[in-house]
């Protein structure tokens, strides 16, 4: 029951648009952060990441997307790659936004423990459907341990 409360519950927020999604998250979920785009360029894409335990059943990370490059045709790009405790990994689907004055939410989930999460942030140009100035921010079930 509590997952299913749980996920109505992020359900909500991302309809909502995750207006305060630190407050909306539940009590062990763990705010990872800011991963941002590489150096080296005027603008800019980041995220903010927040991830349900890694024990879980069904392991979530969400949060937010920013736009901050405004040359135009210049977006946020974000995506997570997933690796199981019991082997192999997986990528989630793409999300992007080419929002300059705001953010746009995202939600990935998989089921099965999760021993580690990539969340990739790049900048997109989605005319020439190019990446540049990408990041990778790395999280792992021992950094959340201590």
């Amino acid at each position: 029951m509590r997952k299913i409360v749980h996920g109505l519950a992020l359900a909500g927020v991302l309809v909502l648009g995750l207006p305060a999604a630190a407050h909306a998250t539940a009590q062990d979920d763990y705010y990872l952060g800011t991963v941002r785009s590489a150096s080296g360029h005027s603008g800019y894409a980041k995220a903010h990441l927040w991830v349900t335990p890694f024990n879980e059943e069904y392991f979530t990370a969400y949060g937010r997307i920013y736009d901050r490059d405004r040359h135009p045709g210049h977006c946020a790009w974000v995506r997570a790659k997933f690796h199981y405790r019991k082997g192999g990994s997986a990528w989630s689907p793409v999300r992007w936004s080419c929002a300059s004055s705001g953010y746009r939410g995202f939600l990935f989930e998989t089921r099965g423990a999760v021993r580690r999460v990539d969340l990739k942030v790049c900048v997109y140009q989605p005319k020439r459907n190019a990446l540049s100035h990408c990041r990778v921010g790395t999280t792992r079930d021992e950094d959340l341990a201590n």
